[in-house]
């Protein structure tokens, strides 16, 4: 693990726990829930989503250089 990710993870366990001490339970693990639906979601679909969209402009290329031919 890198110096500056190790950093990072502890200045994020930090802000969680600061968080966490500072509101009630239950509306920090909805809270918690929520962010972690959001990262979730950036992480993986948009991933998934440009791969899906590279593989079309791909194909479309393929297409247009097809149709020189």
């Amino acid at each position: 693990m890198s110096p500056q990710l190790l950093r990072a993870l502890v200045g994020l366990d930090d802000s969680v726990k600061l968080l966490a001490s500072s509101m009630d339970a239950v509306v920090f693990r909805e809270t918690w829930k929520a962010i972690a639906v959001a990262i979730n979601r950036q992480m993986y679909n948009e991933v998934a989503t440009e791969t899906r969209f590279s593989y079309q402009v791909h194909c479309l290329q393929l297409s247009s250089l097809q149709s020189f031919v």
